[in-house]
């Protein structure tokens, strides 16, 4: 039987059920958005998204398409508040060469993902439905075949200007040759095989050191390119 979320006015997670014949699907619905709407934790946040993707799942398997409905309009909105959560976590790149000297927060937006068991692809892809409008963002996800998280990140993807109108050539320029430059440095680093044995202990300490660097930039410049 379907465990009755009615008794749970906290965020806890009932239980992924065995059997759905006396399942109170409406009022099991309303009480996960109510748990739903303010939950702050990104782990949380998950393990809604993960139970009613194998809720989904069972239901589809089994051929009832009112518990499948259900089951993924409580993943979408699990996915959104995931997505609400993060997007209240500065990026890492905000973080850095802080000159008011107070605090550095202790997690980023993609630090709090990792610890979550989320992939960038996950993370970007919650903050994108969280972008969705809400009057959207309903329609899509009480429509009797609700929307895919896929069909809702689509949505929320910022649409970037496909020409140059409005920028200062000067920047434009510049965005240009940052490109290129980031092109050119790839190249070189991709001919790593042909140095790498020839270099000697002290050079390659200073490469892996480079090449750490490299990766907190890169994880910087993700975020910051999304947000």
């Amino acid at each position: 039987m379907v465990a009755d979320m009615t008794n749970q006015p906290s965020t806890e997670i009932s239980e992924i059920p065995g059997s759905i014949d006396q399942a109170r699907l409406p009022a099991t619905y309303a009480a996960a958005k109510t748990a739903l709407a303010t939950c702050q934790n990104v782990d949380e946040c998950k393990d809604w998204s993960d139970k009613a993707q194998a809720l989904a799942s069972y239901a589809k398997q089994a051929q009832d398409e009112e518990l499948e409905a259900y089951a993924r309009r409580i993943r979408n909105r699990a996915i959104r508040r995931m997505g609400e959560v993060l997007q209240n976590i500065e990026p890492a790149a905000n973080h850095h060469g802080n000159s008011t000297g107070g605090d550095a927060p202790t997690t980023s937006r993609a630090q709090a993902a990792r610890e979550a068991g989320i992939s960038k692809d996950q993370q970007v892809q919650a903050v994108r439905v969280a972008r969705v409008p809400e009057q959207v963002f309903e329609d899509k996800t009480e429509a009797d075949r609700p929307a895919t998280i896929t069909q809702l990140a689509d949505i929320g993807r910022k649409r970037r200007p496909s020409s140059l109108d409005g920028r200062d050539p000067a920047k434009a320029r510049e965005c240009k040759a940052f490109i290129q430059d980031t092109t050119r440095a790839i190249e070189r680093l991709r001919a790593w095989r042909s140095v790498v044995p020839h270099m000697t202990e002290s050079e390659r300490n200073r490469l892996l050191s480079l090449v750490a660097s490299i990766s907190v930039v890169c994880d910087d410049l993700e975020e910051a390119t999304e947000t």
